[in-house]
């Protein structure tokens, strides 16, 4: 029977794809940020696999519109993100860009007709479900349990791609870790609050707590990273961790706690994007590196966590959901 691509013979597949040899006539898919007042990266990195995702499975390559509006990339034009947000954080997506679309050149929403033009434009998510449980053909294999892990596997593939820190941000994340001392074996911990209670009810945290002291037991590990914009959060946990025998370890960053959205925030200005993009992405790395995950998949930062880690140990990894089930 067929056997099912590696992770690196797939990263190697949406490498081939997001990096041909022709620009000037390669077929394109331009992502500009979708739903920017509404999304933060957990659920725009979400958008944005998704639309990479399409790009390989249609033959196109995917290019990201650095000037389209989104308060996380409003960094460009502030000082703190001068190439833009994509290229500030992460390595090159593409050897093809924006500047390989002539002026006179038509661009085209994403849809059903999206095959006879050149270069196409998602910017909202109208025509992105369609793709979000697509896979290669020779991942579509076996029962439906193992089309679930196929899929967590493909996603976690163009996740691995596409979030793969610049040299910026990972001396952003060296220094963080180094300052808080973090040990190398760690649980990773996303505990949403602040805006969150808008979309669903919030965990209670003995429910994180029982779940790393569970993870603790299993693994032996001792030590966990916490990310959250509570600082009530923190407090409450360094409160508990010797009777939890655990050590809770969160990176130095303000905590307003604020009960309005994030990208609300940057736009009143309340919060700079800048620091928000730096205190969000380096605890997603950290979280990625992280042996085993508690989180809640009704946040897109935390689905995120879990298929990095799934690249990460190119396998699903040790994790619960203390609501929803995973899904892209």
């Amino acid at each position: 029977g067929r056997s099912e691509p590696s992770s690196s013979q797939l990263l190697g597949r949406i490498s081939a794809s997001q990096f041909p040899s022709d620009c000037a006539h390669r077929p394109l898919l331009v992502f500009a940020y979708v739903n920017p007042e509404l999304s933060g990266h957990g659920s725009m990195f979400g958008h944005l696999a998704v639309a990479l995702s399409a790009a390989v499975l249609s033959g196109r390559t995917l290019v990201v519109d650095e000037d389209a509006p989104w308060p996380f990339a409003e960094c460009k034009f502030s000082g703190g993100c001068p190439g833009g947000f994509m290229h500030t954080y992460f390595q090159p997506l593409s050897s093809c860009s924006t500047a390989d679309i002539s002026d006179t050149e038509s661009v085209w929403p994403l849809g059903h007709h999206s095959q006879e033009h050149r270069v196409v434009r998602v910017a909202d998510d109208t025509a992105l479900p369609q793709f979000r449980t697509m896979i290669p053909l020779d991942l579509a294999v076996g029962p439906d349990t193992q089309q679930e892990l196929a899929l967590l596997n493909w996603i976690s593939a163009l996740q691995s791609f596409l979030l793969r820190p610049s040299a910026h941000l990972q001396q952003l994340v060296d220094s963080a870790k180094h300052k808080i001392q973090l040990p190398s074996r760690y649980i990773g911990m996303h505990i949403r609050r602040g805006h969150k209670w808008v979309e669903t009810a919030a965990q209670p945290l003995a429910s994180y707590l029982e779940m790393a002291k569970n993870f603790s037991t299993t693994t032996g590990i001792t030590n966990a990273l916490v990310a959250t914009e509570d600082a009530g959060v923190v407090s409450e946990l360094q409160a508990e961790a010797e009777r939890a025998g655990i050590a809770f370890y969160f990176t130095d960053n303000p905590r307003p706690s604020l009960r309005i959205s994030i990208p609300q925030g940057i736009r009143l200005g309340i919060l700079s994007a800048a620091v928000e993009n730096e205190v969000s992405l380096v605890n997603l790395v950290l979280l990625r590196d992280a042996e085993a995950f508690i989180g809640t998949f009704s946040s897109g930062y935390s689905k995120r966590v879990l298929e990095l880690q799934a690249g990460r140990q190119r396998g699903s990894p040790l994790h619960v959901s203390l609501d929803h089930v995973w899904s892209p």
